[in-house]
């Protein structure tokens, strides 16, 4: 290299450690808070290849004229964009685990603040809710009152005298489950009809209706949520639909798994099959789950009806505890919002409407429930993560991909989510300060931009 190259190149330098050591300052706290908003997964384990990488001598770092196409690209992409817009909500799990009180109050009050008000609960009819009749009822009027919103997940079916069940069929995990749920469908409909009619009368009759939608089913292509073939299931989600259908409320089905998602029809033609069904998709919308352990790259999911769909649970493990650091970890990391800009990617290409993340607090009593919230309240990393990129994009949101990199678009802010390696940023739109050495994401890195 001549002395009159290195010396421009020495020049470069000093002026781009000048515009980013005069950054505004911040104090510990902010400090804090920029290492969340620059979102960099595993900045701690970049390689020493990596690093290399990122200051070979042959490669040009960006000028401010670059640097200033890329705000001037961003701010184009801002005007023109298609933007759509995308519902966030929480599961609760059981109906009946609102009767613990105490996980909730600190909680709920954090999250409608936040601007969240989306719920999902599941199983409403678990033993000791049909054995206290109005326990539902009382159970779901403190959220409906405090304006939330309830998605409510008939998946399972009541047990009792009235309503044929073949438990002979049942293994010995199925029996001993059968003290607090039953998952197998009835065998004669009818009564499981009236049953539902007149659980759903007592709902409507307390004014509990107006801020609910249905979901018919949970995980019916797992043998642990639904304990039946699944023409048994298809039968049942008819019944259900044709039941829910007076009340005039948005339905979903069927909450597949993240594996059904994945593979498709090879998981299970059947249920494949029934996606296909018209007359019962009439003014039902699917719904399925995801988790990154189980399914395939998000982006890549590919299933019929997408559109108008609803993710009804999210995460990036299926199961995960406290006593699982390995993945909790992971979890309160950055790579969790990285997963959750790939959801966005998926929601935008294919116009879904809500994403529920699993779950919103801990229950000291279960395993496999880490939440975003401990059980004391405190909220966890994951759930700041997820409020830095949610801001983004609650009002409306549009995505651009110029193949470096993808830009989640939002009204004042963008998430530049790094594609390939080596990806400039434009500095001096950083809502964050970010360290004077770091002007490059690699893949599935992330920062937040200010428009």
């Amino acid at each position: 290299m001549s002395y009159k190259h290195l010396s421009i190149l020495l020049l470069l330098q000093v002026f781009l450690f000048v515009q980013c050591s005069t950054a505004e300052t911040h104090d510990s706290k902010k400090d804090k808070k920029n290492e969340v908003r620059n979102g960099f997964v595993d900045s701690s384990s970049i390689s020493a290849q990596s690093e290399a990488e990122s200051l070979d001598k042959t490669e040009k770092e960006p000028s401010k004229k670059d640097i200033s196409n890329i705000a001037a690209k961003n701010n184009k992409n801002l005007k023109q964009g298609n933007f759509k817009q995308i519902n966030f909500g929480f599961n609760i799990g059981f109906l009946a685990d609102l009767g613990q009180a105490d996980l909730f109050k600190k909680v709920l009050p954090i999250i409608k603040q936040d601007g969240i008000t989306d719920l999902r609960v599941y199983e409403p009819f678990t033993k000791n809710l049909i054995n206290h009749p109005g326990m539902a009822a009382n159970l779901l009027t403190p959220l409906v009152r405090n304006g939330f919103n309830v998605l409510l997940d008939i998946s399972n079916f009541p047990d009792i005298s009235s309503i044929q069940y073949n438990h002979a069929s049942d293994d010995a995990q199925q029996s001993s489950m059968r003290s607090f749920t039953n998952r197998r469908a009835p065998v004669n409909i009818a009564p499981f009809q009236s049953y539902l009619s007149n659980f759903l009368d007592d709902l409507q009759s307390k004014n509990l209706l107006d801020n609910v939608s249905f979901e018919i089913g949970n995980e019916p292509d797992s043998k642990l949520y639904f304990w039946g073939q699944p023409s048994e299931f298809i039968n049942a989600a008819k019944a259900i639909k044709q039941t829910l259908a007076k009340y005039n409320k948005p339905v979903y089905c069927c909450g597949f798994t993240s594996n059904f998602a994945k593979q498709g029809s090879s998981k299970s033609s059947d249920y494949y099959n029934f996606l296909n069904d018209n007359s019962f998709f009439d003014n039902v919308n699917l719904s399925f789950h995801y988790y990154r352990d189980q399914g395939a790259d998000i982006t890549q999911v590919k299933l019929p009806r997408l559109n108008n769909s609803i993710i009804t649970e999210f995460n990036m493990f299926a199961y995960q505890k406290v006593s699982t650091p390995g993945r909790t970890d992971i979890t309160n990391s950055p790579q969790f919002g990285a997963l959750l800009i790939r959801a966005l990617i998926l929601a935008y290409n294919n116009n879904i409407k809500t994403i529920y993340l699993f779950k919103l607090v801990d229950d000291p009593k279960k395993n496999g429930t880490t939440g975003f919230f401990d059980a004391n309240g405190q909220e966890r990393p994951s759930y700041q993560y997820f409020k830095d990129i949610y801001n983004v994009v609650k009002n409306k949101y549009a995505v651009k991909n110029n193949g470096d990199y993808v830009s989640i678009i939002g009204d004042n802010e963008t998430i530049l989510y790094a594609l390939n390696n080596n990806v400039f940023i434009p500095t001096n739109r950083v809502v964050s300060s970010i360290q004077p050495n770091k002007k490059k994401l690699n893949k599935d890195e992330w920062v937040i931009l200010r428009n």
